[in-house]
């Protein structure tokens, strides 16, 4: 069985074939370790922090295209993407990735 950590580089991985840029690549590694120990499909979780990370950056994606390009239905998405949103709330910082 993989590990989180391995499914996550598979689904950045892709995600940079796809051609997401590289901050909201880093913007959802560090969005799917929020949920990271949440149960579920660990894919799905990483999939949806893309989701998220591209609206907080204003790029425009769909969950559709999640869906399309992942393999995941977007009802699994929704429900990820509320975790992470969730965890956001919760959680005492926001994580920020600085520039470069």
């Amino acid at each position: 069985m993989l590990r989180f950590e391995q499914i996550q580089e598979i689904v950045l991985l892709k995600a940079k074939k796809i051609g997401f840029s590289e901050p909201i690549i880093r913007r959802a590694a560090e969005l799917s370790l929020l949920i990271k120990h949440k149960t579920g499909h660990r894919g799905a979780m990483t999939a949806a922090a893309l989701y998220v990370a591209s609206k907080e950056k204003g790029e425009f994606i769909t969950q559709r295209i999640i869906r399309d390009e992942f393999g995941f239905s977007e009802v699994t998405l929704r429900r990820h993407i509320k975790a992470i949103n969730e965890e956001k709330e919760k959680s005492l910082y926001n994580i920020k990735i600085p520039l470069i």
